[in-house]
């Protein structure tokens, strides 16, 4: 990505996905998840808004990570996500414009 070039790159979750998320009912975790899923609605709007401007909108899932939340069995380090975050983020171009995606760059379904 150049770095002349405007962008809205935001931190989400699969979990935030309406087509491939579990039905987990526990309230933090709902409450998680409908947090995701409003974020992602809202950067879809975001990114038709000012697609005229060409500014990037780009919605990125860190994976399931060793946080607070993601707990100490999570299948990445923190180093390893943001790693690959940054290694997709240089990567960046029109045709990821108004998209969601994984840490190694595979489409999310909204």
């Amino acid at each position: 990505m150049s770095c002349s070039r405007a962008a809205v790159i935001n931190i989400s979750s699969s979990l935030g996905s309406l087509e491939t998320t579990s039905t987990e009912t526990k309230i933090p975790v709902l409450s998680y998840k409908a947090s995701k899923a409003a974020l992602n609605m809202l950067m879809r709007g975001v990114a038709t808004s000012v697609e005229k401007d060409h500014i990037l909108v780009v919605m990125l899932c860190p994976g399931w990570v060793q946080t607070n939340i993601g707990g100490p069995h999570a299948s990445l380090h923190v180093t390893e996500s943001v790693e690959s975050l940054i290694k997709l983020m240089a990567t960046l171009s029109n045709s990821h414009h108004g998209r969601f995606f994984n840490q190694t760059g595979v489409v999310v379904p909204w």
